[in-house]
């Protein structure tokens, strides 16, 4: 199944995983994660200097897919 492509798609993986991401910035002590800024990017650890754990590791799933998908 080929899906209609346009600048103005509503598919766009970015523009679906922008509130996931958000969601992670919002919920990072319940997921026991690290938000912090580095040289203008915002960097979110999900487990290499901090414990992380399962939900955590789903939303970045989900994120990595852009909302395409359920994990």
């Amino acid at each position: 199944m080929f899906l209609p492509h346009s600048p103005q798609s509503k598919l766009s993986p970015n523009n679906l995983a922008f509130p996931l991401v958000m969601e992670f910035i919002s919920r990072n002590e319940l997921l026991r994660l690290k938000v912090h800024n580095q040289n203008g990017t915002t960097v979110i650890d999900c487990g290499v200097h901090v414990p992380g754990g399962w939900e955590a590791g789903i939303l970045f799933a989900s994120v990595c897919l852009g909302g395409l998908a359920q994990v």
